[in-house]
């Protein structure tokens, strides 16, 4: 039995006895992605997907396993698809501005991390998420310099 197998074997028995569990297949996506297993674990999201297209946590799953792969313009739609479908979730702002950060689409990352902690004001009290938060404003900061430059 490999890794992923014996790591994801709860979740492929729920699967099993439930077959449209939407939760499990968006857990057994995140379990590959863990894993590194980025391709199957977009395959499984998308699966989840089908299976429900209102569930707002597998697109956001989807949305960092996409920007760990590179695919940062589906990895921004993924997240705006989640916004849409849950408005209130702080960690899809988080990761919308780091993908848009990445793109030198400041002005827009700045905004989603805006709506981050306007959310979720203990984002800034989080050790974690200060320092996410520091390391990108600084970033961002320094790239509106050079780009006045």
């Amino acid at each position: 039995m490999t890794g992923v197998q014996t790591c994801a074997l709860p979740i492929y028995k729920a699967i099993q006895l439930k077959p449209d569990y939407v939760e499990a297949y968006s857990n057994l996506g995140t379990t590959l992605q863990e894993l590194g297993q980025l391709d199957e674990a977009v395959k499984i999201y998308n699966k989840a997907i089908q299976l429900n297209p209102d569930y707002a946590d597998t697109y956001l799953n989807l949305g960092v396993a996409l920007k760990e792969l590179g695919r940062l313009d589906e990895a921004i739609k993924s997240y705006n698809k989640a916004i849409q479908l849950n408005p209130d979730y702080a960690d899809t702002y988080l990761n919308l501005g780091a993908t848009l950060k990445e793109l030198g689409r400041l002005d827009e990352a700045i905004k989603s991390y805006n709506k981050a902690i306007q959310l979720k004001p203990d984002y800034s009290r989080s050790e974690e998420h200060t320092s996410e938060l520091q390391s990108q404003a600084y970033l961002v900061c320094r790239l509106l310099l050079e780009q006045k430059h």
